[in-house]
């Protein structure tokens, strides 16, 4: 018995009853049979069913085989004896194979290009969407990258302006001395708004026009105001023709028609509206630049009492102050010192801002202290501190305090201040208002200024950091 190489028994060689010799499958149909046995012994065994007779149209008759030497070639799996197939049957069984072998490739080829198309196409498909993610990740990442360049191009000029204000070696003089203020707006500023009553009963003209508490009025019929009293002329001589107005509202200029009543009480026209041009008041100097005579105060703006809007100032004169008292603060009651007021000037102020006042002395004030360097916000810790204030007559005092927190990314409120100081506590409860621009020392710096004061607490209040001040002051 002979085994082909696969291991199974598909043939055997045996003598035939006639003598002839038969042969082994020859090495072309060894490979067939090798290759795919299970689809060429059907054909040896079943021509018919599997359409033999039309399969031996490709016959081979140039094929050079002996027809006298048959092949046998027992099924063991059927039952049908020997077939006996001549060489030219064999090779033709060759050229049918190698036809089924060449479509196989073929289909086998097709298959491996369809795969190698899918492969190309999920290739591309991948490589697409990864383009589509590359690209808005890429827009994310760029976009990114500008918003960090501009704000770290914001903060390098935020911390350029607060190192420009804050120079290093640049020597402040402390404050703590009172002054006086008048204060001048640019335009009228609107603190009410009230009825005329006419012959024929009550009017609304301000009102009616769409004026409110907190607008500031800067011309009337084509001319510019300062004062109450140009309002009141200028309402006042219209002779009850309609009257054009401009005013400011939320940093806007906003034009309006105002068209004034005749009291009738007064047998004058009026406009419904009430204004303000003018305010005075009490503060503390925080420091002096002794190169120009220049100084800040407050740490906060001056602002109108009705409205508590930011004044626009028109011009600003500083005057001298003597305090003659103090009201002590209680909770929910502030206290404040008391004061009286030079008619006689001592300087000009500059500009009015959210974080202070600012302008210049026409002479340094007597009995200034020594300069001192002027703190960076990182030099700013919280504990142990002292302020600086005049209570009394002329005479500054120095006071201790606790800086309890500190917040370096506000513009304002920088710092929660408690007075430790039994003196202070002892003769104003704590801070009360008029104390606003004290300056604030720590380990030999000016680290910034007292601006207000908690109503529920007046042991307790804020501070803002010099570095905001100077950085206003320009």
């Amino acid at each position: 018995m002979k085994l082909c190489a696969f291991g199974e028994k598909y043939f055997e060689r045996k003598p035939n009853r006639s003598g002839r010799i038969q042969k082994e499958l020859g090495g072309l149909a060894k490979l067939l049979l090798y290759l795919c046995p299970e689809k060429a012994l059907p054909f040896y065994f079943f021509p018919n069913k599997f359409g033999w007779d039309t399969f031996l149209t490709f016959w081979d008759n140039n094929d050079n085989c002996n027809n006298n030497e048959k092949i046998s070639i027992p099924c063991k799996a059927h039952n049908y004896g020997c077939r006996f197939l001549a060489r030219a049957e064999m090779r033709c069984l060759y050229i049918y194979f190698t036809r089924i072998a060449q479509i196989s490739n073929v289909a086998k080829n097709q298959n491996d290009a369809n795969k190698t198309k899918k492969a190309n196409e999920k290739g591309k498909a991948k490589l697409c969407m990864k383009k589509r993610l590359f690209s808005p990740i890429l827009l994310l990442f760029l976009v990114f990258l500008l918003l960090q360049s501009g704000m770290q191009t914001a903060f390098a000029a935020s911390d350029a302006a607060l190192e420009t204000a804050v120079r290093p070696g640049e020597l402040l003089i402390p404050g703590g001395n009172a002054f006086g203020i008048k204060l001048f707006t640019k335009g009228v500023v609107v603190i009410g708004v009230t009825d005329v009553q006419t012959a024929s009963g009550l009017t609304t003209p301000a009102a009616d026009a769409g004026l409110e508490v907190g607008d500031v009025i800067v011309e009337i019929d084509g001319r510019e105001v300062n004062t109450a009293e140009e309002t009141k002329a200028l309402i006042g001589a219209c002779e009850g023709r309609s009257l054009s107005v401009v005013y400011e509202r939320d940093g806007e200029r906003v034009s309006t028609v105002l068209t004034p009543q005749l009291d009738a009480a007064e047998n004058e026209y009026r406009g419904g509206v009430w204004v303000r041009d003018s305010t005075a008041g009490i503060g503390t100097v925080t420091y002096v630049n002794a190169a120009d005579g220049s100084f800040g105060g407050l740490g906060h703006g001056i602002c109108d009492v009705e409205t508590g809007e930011l004044l626009p100032m028109l011009r600003g004169v500083v005057v001298d102050v003597e305090i003659t008292g103090v009201e002590k603060g209680r909770k929910n009651d502030p206290g404040e010192l008391r004061g009286s007021l030079s008619p006689f000037r001592c300087g000009l102020l500059a500009q009015n801002t959210g974080v202070g006042v600012f302008g210049s002395f026409d002479e340094l004030p007597a009995d200034l202290g020594e300069a001192i360097p002027a703190a960076a916000d990182s030099e700013v810790e919280t504990g142990k501190a002292y302020i600086l204030s005049t209570l009394d007559g002329h005479t500054r005092e120095q006071f201790e305090i606790e800086i309890t927190k500190l917040s370096t990314d506000t513009e304002s409120k920088n710092m929660v201040l408690k007075v430790t100081d039994e003196r202070l506590l002892e003769k104003t409860g704590g801070i009360v208002q008029g104390m606003s621009g004290s300056p604030i020392i720590q380990n030999g710096r000016l680290v910034g200024a007292v601006t207000h004061v908690m109503v529920n607490d007046p042991t307790r209040g804020y501070g803002i950091l010099i570095s905001r001040m100077l950085a206003a002051a320009g």
